[in-house]
């Protein structure tokens, strides 16, 4: 039998901060040496393998369950605030300590567990196949779950599970989207003694960030029942080298969250006309995602909430979240099937100092994973 403990502390201590997730995959498809599993590398760069691992019925199969979870983790931050290292995957008692323990090594080791566990079984697939993904670049633009999708890789899913985690297996079932975009504004430098020489960038880009605002109160009476309203932040401002010159140039950055009423398309055209309006000014979309609608109640999503009442006690609640992940890129996909997403999760610190979860609830993430799919796929 996996060991689960073992499996979960040594993808913690592969360094894959926002990059590497080759050597994730290495190992990870070594545990499919010697199997009947189908295994394929899918290179976005050098060094950055995402992994696809079928199981099953590999020809025409009836119904497809996709496992999936990202392998590359945030920034360690100030490592003298650690009490531990962060690749070191300390236990002490039911806690592990790590990057990624909770987002989402926790959820990725507990999907790749359930899948071993299934074939240390020797369950019967029948018709049907389980599709395990490890995709690369989530934190920083959901680069791999976007080329599996452009690769066809999600053409005859009829249901899948991110294992992103969630507190009390909570069940994201909606999200909304992310628009992150940044306005550069040029102008012409002068002595600020003779400011009428010059063209003020700073105060230009000032101009430009309260007509995005203005712009944006027109959303103010559009809600969506479940997500709630479009937000829009202006979260970064960068402009002059020194206190007695005029800036040349200056720059703004905003995140925007949108709203299924609210497509990011219209957004997008909406912003560019905005900024058009002013002589050098350029708008650069950096990072778009889309929102992921509410979805309707399916007869699958019923079934995970009944396996994660039986196994955890939790009731499985329907949630929506705030946060982008790659649900709003597996929605592209030609096919069209639920996407739940929820994994093990015991203290709310993604992306934090002292990074953590609990065994225990890993362990059951794993076992509702594995019935969840011994239910779906018999």
């Amino acid at each position: 039998m996996v060991d689960h403990i073992k499996l979960f502390s040594d993808i913690i201590q592969i360094q894959t901060v926002n990059d590497h997730e080759a050597e994730l995959a290495d190992y990870l498809a070594s545990y499919f040496d010697g199997t009947p599993a189908e295994v394929t590398k899918v290179t976005f760069a050098p060094g950055r393998d995402s992994l696809v691992v079928k199981l099953g019925e590999l020809q025409n199969p009836d119904k497809v369950l996709v496992f999936s979870g990202h392998g590359d983790t945030v920034d360690f931050g100030d490592l003298s605030k650690w009490t531990y290292p962060p690749l070191s995957a300390h236990i002490e008692g039911d806690t592990i300590f790590g990057r990624g323990a909770n987002d989402m090594k926790g959820g990725l080791a507990a999907l790749f567990a359930a899948a071993l566990e299934l074939i240390a079984e020797d369950f019967d697939f029948g018709h049907n196949q389980l599709k395990l993904f490890m995709t690369v670049g989530e934190e920083t633009g959901e680069y791999g779950a976007h080329q599996l999708v452009e690769a066809g890789f999600l053409d005859d899913v009829t249901a899948l599970i991110l294992g992103e985690p969630r507190a009390n297996f909570e069940i994201g079932y909606t999200n909304k989207g992310v628009i992150d975009y940044k306005v550069t504004v040029t102008g012409k430098s002068a002595h600020s003694s003779r400011p009428d020489l010059g063209d003020n960038a700073l105060e230009k880009a000032l101009v430009i960030i309260q007509d995005i605002q203005t712009y944006f109160t027109k959303y103010d009476t559009v809600e969506n029942p479940v997500l709630g309203k479009l937000t829009n932040v202006i979260s970064v401002i960068n402009s002059g080298t020194q206190v007695n010159q005029v800036p040349d140039l200056a720059y703004f950055m905003g995140n925007t969250r949108t709203i299924p009423e609210t497509p990011n398309q219209q957004i997008f055209a909406d912003l560019q006309a905005l900024v058009d309006q002013y002589d050098n000014a350029e708008l650069e979309i950096i990072y778009p995602a889309e929102p992921l609608p509410v979805q309707t109640v399916s007869e699958f999503t019923k079934l995970a909430q009944a396996k994660i009442q039986a196994i955890s006690g939790q009731p499985g609640a329907l949630i929506a979240g705030a946060g982008a992940n790659e649900g709003s890129e597996f929605i592209q996909a030609k096919a069209k099937f639920p996407i739940l997403i929820f994994g093990p999760s015991a203290f709310d610190n993604s992306h934090a100092v002292n990074e953590s979860n609990s065994l225990k609830i890993y362990e059951q993430a794993v076992e509702i994973y594995k019935q969840i799919a011994v239910e779906y796929l018999a």
